[in-house]
């Protein structure tokens, strides 16, 4: 069973590069934690917003394998009020598809989709961003060799700065309207329709690419820095951490 490194037990609190190192690898893995976080709802997003096909053709099945499968379900008990809830919705979902589903069982959650996406752009931008007290990501490091996904990144930095965070961009900003009535008049139109574009329909693919790779970085990183963590530990440090882990 696994334990907690004791930074704070006096044999490590005087080490400044052991105490360095140890917050190096800290941030590594709680922006690897966010990163999961991240994806797992981007990944719902891209599962909503997916393409529905029409249903794949059953393929015929043979009379005898029929009957038995007859056979074997001729005694199971009858199917509860949650299997026939169950065999609707996903009867819905093989006819229209997921975004058609949420749209009929919640319409507000289904036009919140871009407000999700957002966030979860501001999240991912926050690693490579800093100011939150961690060690920042190096975009050019974690996608060095691979363009495509440099650009990508590029992107979703510049919509989170512009659109997200600022409002810099042109093309979104809320602007009041006005009307001239039959006499002349001259009004505000307070309930004026606002537009916003969405992007999720388009880029969450290129995100969850972007999530996918600094996955895979962050993995390769704090394996590389907790062997040179437990490299750079004196033997005093190393008794210390066998005590603690086997207490007598």
């Amino acid at each position: 069973m696994s334990k907690l490194f004791p930074k704070n037990h006096e044999a490590f609190v005087g080490d400044k590069s052991l105490q360095g190192k140890i917050k190096s690898l800290e941030d590594r893995i709680e922006q690897s934690y966010q990163v999961h976080q991240l994806m797992q709802s981007l990944q719902a997003i891209a599962e909503i917003i997916e393409p529905h096909s029409a249903p794949k053709q059953k393929l015929p099945i043979p009379p005898d394998l029929l009957a038995s499968f007859e056979e074997i379900l001729k005694d199971a008990p009858p199917p509860t009020q949650l299997d026939m809830d169950r065999e609707a919705i996903w009867g819905m979902v093989g006819r229209s598809g997921k975004m058609y589903v949420l749209a009929f069982l919640s319409p507000k959650l289904w036009q919140s989709l871009e407000v999700l996406f957002s966030g979860i752009v501001v999240g991912y931008i926050q690693m490579f961003a800093g100011g939150d007290g961690r060690s920042k990501l190096d975009y050019l490091r974690v996608f060095k060799g691979n363009e495509d996904l440099k650009v990508a990144h590029e992107k979703f930095d510049n919509l989170r700065n512009k659109q997200y965070a600022h409002k810099e961009l042109e093309h979104d900003r809320h602007r009041i309207s006005y009307f001239v009535d039959n006499q002349g008049g001259i009004a505000i139109d307070v309930d004026g329709a606002q537009h916003t574009r969405h992007y999720h329909l388009a880029l969450t693919m290129d995100l969850l690419r972007c999530l996918a790779e600094v996955s895979a970085y962050l993995k390769q990183d704090i394996k590389e820095r907790s062997e040179n963590l437990i490299k750079k530990l004196t033997e005093t440090e190393k008794l210390v951490l066998i005590e603690y882990a086997n207490p007598a």
